[in-house]
């Protein structure tokens, strides 16, 4: 008997202030075949608290948070050398936004009515 391979378990990070977004993104996921372990966070606070403690395969950033929003939040990870690849996700698709994204450190941009299983496993 050979020895099992251990599979790659991801470590993602989930940043949205909204229930049910956050909801439908932990369905889709364990709807995937990634192995993962997933923290939520529903604020820049509880997210910059987080980033400091943990190493995270893949951060999926909502655009509107409370106080502050996605791109500033980019920036403040940039700022401080976190270079986790970043995914916007947003309920509305803006192109200057998801140019600006881009232009700020982010991976990829889409909007919350893409997430499900296959397009989470193509992002991480």
């Amino acid at each position: 008997m050979s020895p099992e391979t251990p599979s790659l378990e991801y470590k993602l990070l989930l940043i949205d202030d909204d229930e049910v977004d956050v909801m439908t993104f932990q369905r889709s996921l364990k709807k995937s075949d990634l192995k993962y372990s997933l923290d939520v966070c529903y604020n820049a606070n509880e997210a910059l608290t987080a980033i400091e403690a943990n190493t995270y395969d893949c951060i999926f950033l909502d655009y509107l948070l409370p106080g502050i929003d996605g791109l500033q939040l980019l920036r403040k990870l940039r700022d401080m050398s976190i270079n986790t690849p970043v995914a916007v996700m947003t309920s509305q698709g803006d192109e200057k936004i998801a140019v600006e994204m881009i232009k700020n450190g982010a991976f990829d941009y889409f909007t919350k009515n893409d997430i499900n299983p296959d397009k989470i496993s193509k992002v991480v």
